[in-house]
């Protein structure tokens, strides 16, 4: 919330603190791996088959276990955010298929 009144303006050391809490919290909590993340997300699109009925029809290659895991120079990175999209919207119009 904006507050006009400088002198009811949080300080910015108050500001400092905060941060220090929040990151401390931060560091202390579990951290996720993305490359986890991905394999896991690989093996799920693997049972649904996703090779042939999505690559397939679309016209578009399979990806590697850490395709979205990693970046790669020689790739941009609007191929990665196109092939996502595409990848959600044929799990969107097929999730009755697969829910059945």
């Amino acid at each position: 919330m904006i507050v006009v009144d400088p002198a009811k303006r949080i300080d910015l050391t108050e500001v400092i603190e905060a941060c220090k809490r929040y990151k401390a919290k931060r560091e202390s909590e579990p951290k996720i791996d993305a490359t986890l993340i991905m394999d896991d997300i690989a093996e799920k699109l693997t049972l649904l088959d996703y090779q042939n009925k999505f690559c397939k029809t679309r016209g578009r290659k399979p990806i590697h276990r850490l395709y979205f895991a990693i970046s790669q120079p020689s790739e941009p990175s609007a191929e990665k955010f196109y092939y996502f999209l595409d990848l959600c919207y044929w799990l969107m119009e097929n999730i009755a298929v697969f829910t059945c």
